[in-house]
């Protein structure tokens, strides 16, 4: 048995913490009570560019890679 982390659960891994992030920002600026326009799209950018960087620029790790299928 492997000790390592499958490849498909660790893309979950990654959504569930971009999804956390997006939705803790949103709660932080309805916390806020952030009515502005200007507030309003601060809290957009601050909650949805970091998730998007990091799906972005997330590296695989070589040992949790799917190696190639064997003849």
């Amino acid at each position: 048995m492997r000790d390592t982390v499958p490849f498909m659960q660790l893309q979950q891994t990654n959504g569930a913490v971009a999804a956390m992030w997006i939705l803790v920002s949103g709660l932080v600026g309805f916390a806020g009570n952030v009515t502005s326009i200007g507030g309003a799209a601060l809290v957009l950018v601050f909650g949805l560019v970091p998730p998007i960087l990091m799906m972005l620029h997330w590296r695989t790790p070589v040992s949790e890679c799917v190696p190639p299928p064997t003849a």
